[in-house]
């Protein structure tokens, strides 16, 4: 599987799992250990680790900004309360 296609499915496997009551990060572990990226010799564990928190950190910034409106009212509300 070419190093594209396996980023390309990792993505969709993280925009699935995200919303659902499973864990995307296990889902991403199990793909990794049977298909890694392949020709990148020994940087090939560190790339895996650091392709899958970039692309996990893409749907916590998206959930902050689809809800950003609603934990800003939150917090304002708690700075009220404690003054």
């Amino acid at each position: 599987m070419s190093n594209f296609l396996n980023a390309f499915i990792r993505s969709i496997i993280e925009a699935v799992t995200e919303f659902l009551p499973v864990s995307s990060t296990g889902h991403l572990f199990l793909f990794s250990e049977y298909f890694p990226f392949t020709g990148l010799g020994e940087k090939s564990v560190s790339y895996e680790d650091l392709f899958d928190i970039f692309i996990q950190s893409g749907a916590i910034f998206s959930v902050l900004i689809l809800y950003f409106r609603f934990l800003a009212g939150e917090v304002n509300g708690a700075i009220l309360y404690l003054l």
